[in-house]
């Protein structure tokens, strides 16, 4: 089901990104963007569901909802202080409560109705010896990980607070890409630490992938016009063809990260294809 709905909302953002491209306006711009944030949602909670457990659908319709409204607001109040401070905390209390799901993932249930029962298990689990003034983590490992992945949010959110490169809207879609990079890293060093083998098929994904988007990223960062300039202005900013006297870098950048995008998709697809016969019991969680 996961990865069917992966594949409509790829075939969903091609649609909305070719009728931008149509005429590419303030209106169209956002067209493709929320297919882009379902589609890192979905993955996502693929590679949760692979360790901890397929997550409620009535949960992961909520979530998919109020990453889109915070999109909707954010597009609303762009370059206002106040959308970038909510922003900011709404990005920071949302990856710490991701991260506090991963780490007691599969150990204990978090009940957002019972929190304080919540906090006083996961002071248990916390510490081996409860009572002393020095607790030593249980999963010490995945602490050290998750932490490393939260400040690196961190960073981020402080460098988009202060130096705002980014419109507020395109802010939650770098979050998204960001995380979903951190977590894939994440699952990946993770497996090979606990010396579980990828097949052949996904290494080769994987390296297609990596090379791909590194194209894709560069290509990206050629800038050959600008919808929010005047025709003139924008016309001044075209380059000469860089393919066969033909593509530019734009169409090398929609070539390369579509084909970065497909392979990606097949690598989370068969990442756990050698855990199929592994008992669930069995399955490292991580």
């Amino acid at each position: 089901g996961l990865l069917r709905a992966m594949g409509l909302a790829m075939v969903a953002e091609s649609v909305g990104s070719a009728l931008y491209h149509i005429c590419p306006n303030s209106a169209a711009f956002q067209f493709d963007t929320p297919f882009i944030q379902v589609l890192i949602v979905l993955i996502l909670l693929k590679l949760y569901a692979a360790r901890h457990g397929a997550t409620e659908a009535h949960w992961a319709f909520a979530l998919i909802g109020v990453i889109l409204a915070i999109d909707f607001a954010a597009t609303a109040a762009n370059h206002q202080q106040a959308t970038k401070i909510c922003l900011l905390v709404a990005h920071l209390l949302s990856v710490l409560f991701a991260e506090v799901q991963i780490y007691f993932g599969g150990h204990i249930d978090i009940s957002v109705r019972r929190p304080m029962q919540s906090i006083k298990i996961m002071r248990k689990l916390i510490g081996t010896e409860i009572g002393h003034k020095h607790y030593q983590p249980l999963f010490a490992r995945r602490l050290i990980m998750l932490a490393f992945i939260f400040g690196v949010n961190a960073l981020f959110a402080g460098y988009l607070f202060v130096i705002d490169p980014l419109n507020a809207n395109m802010s939650v879609l770098s979050i998204l890409v960001i995380n979903l990079i951190a977590y894939f890293a994440y699952y990946v060093v993770n497996k090979i630490i606990s010396k579980e083998t990828l097949s052949l098929t996904a290494w080769a994904s994987l390296a297609a992938a990596l090379l791909l988007w590194c194209a894709a990223a560069i290509f990206f960062t050629h800038k050959n016009t600008d919808w929010a300039l005047a025709p003139a202005q924008s016309r001044a900013l075209n380059k000469d063809c860089v393919l066969f006297d033909f593509f530019d870098a734009h169409d090398l950048w929609h070539m390369t990260s579509s084909m970065a995008a497909f392979f990606s998709l097949i690598a989370v697809a068969v990442i756990d294809d050698n855990q199929l016969t592994v008992p669930r019991s069995q399955i490292s969680i991580f």
